[in-house]
Order: C-alpha cells, then structure tokens, then sequence
C-alpha cells in the first residue's frame, strides 16, 4: 500500500498559501501577529514574501518540503505554494497559486482575513482555505487529486512570520500530518 500523505498552504496557502491548525507559532514571534490589535486588521502585505518549512505525515513518516511565495501588487496578493513529496498518496505535484482581491467572499481578502475557494493539482478541485485574522485561525479541506477516497481537514495558526497546522487525512488507515513554516 502507498503512504497517503498531505502536505500543504498557506495558500500557506501559506499559504499562502497556501497555502494551510491547532499548534502554535515559535514562543520567540516578536512580531504581531496579522489579526492582533498592533495590526489593526489583515493585511496581505503582513504575510508578504518567501516562506520555506517542512511537512510530516506522522502516520506513515513521510516527508516532504514547502516553499511558498507570496507577492503583493497594488491591493491584490498571490501566494504560489509547492509542496514535494507523495502528497495525499499522488506523485510530487506541481505548485498551486491563485490572486486574491479586496472583498467579501471567495478568493477574496479583507481586514477580516481571507477566503481561497479553487481547484488545486495538491489538494483537489474541491480545495478550500479560510484564514480568519481573529484568533489567525486558518481552516483547509479537500480531496486527493488521484484518490478520490482520500479527503482532509487541516487547522492551525498563521502568524506574520509562521504557519503550524494538523491535518486530519481520511485514509485507509486513518492519518494524521503536522506541517511548519516559517517565512525567511
């Protein structure tokens, strides 16, 4: 049996992106955080730059690494996400992005946080990711591109200078992954 494992963001998204908790960010963020009150709000430039981190399926022990950039130009940013590895039991994928404008609704930004609703070549043509700057909570959900019987949960934490998250991967059997990033 192949390992079925996830790796994503922070649309980070980490993005962002992609892009994707509940562990939280290094004790040594001196920086606040985008949905605290020294920030007044999201802001894309607040995450804007090169991210590098590492995924985890703690299950299988399988690896991989995560390299996000996310750019900001005018009031719209774009974070392009690539994770490597065998993520959600498919061969390396290549990297996902999407433009996020001012807004409501998805693929869309506000003070509030964002909203990343788009087909994904990692995390299925039903891929979600919901950042919400009270609490910097971000949400992401999904199905394997190539195993259609895979589906995944993921909640963490994003920060102006790291993303930590759990994912919750329906598999046979059940697994579980942990990914980290921080921004360079």
């Amino acid at each position: 049996m192949r390992p079925k494992t996830l790796a994503l963001i922070s649309t980070v998204v980490v993005l962002g992106g992609v892009v994707g908790a509940v562990a939280v960010s290094s004790g040594s963020d001196t920086q606040p955080a985008p949905g605290n009150k020294a920030s007044k709000g999201f802001k894309p430039k607040d995450i804007k730059g090169k991210w590098t981190g590492t995924w985890t399926n703690n299950t299988f022990g399988s690896t991989g690494d995560i390299l996000a950039n996310i750019t900001v130009k005018g009031r719209k940013f774009t974070p392009l996400v690539d994770f490597s590895g065998n993520v959600l039991g498919c061969p390396d994928p290549p990297s996902d992005t999407v433009t996020l404008k001012p807004g409501k609704g998805n693929n869309k930004w506000s003070r509030k946080g964002f909203k990343i609703v788009t087909p994904s070549q990692a995390f299925g043509t039903d891929f979600q990711l919901t950042y919400k700057r009270k609490g910097n909570k971000v949400t992401a959900s999904g199905t394997s591109p190539c195993e259609p019987s895979i589906k995944f949960t993921l909640t963490g934490i994003l920060t102006k200078v790291g993303f930590d998250a759990t994912v919750d991967i329906t598999s046979s059997p059940h697994s579980t992954a942990t990914l980290t990033a921080s921004k360079d």
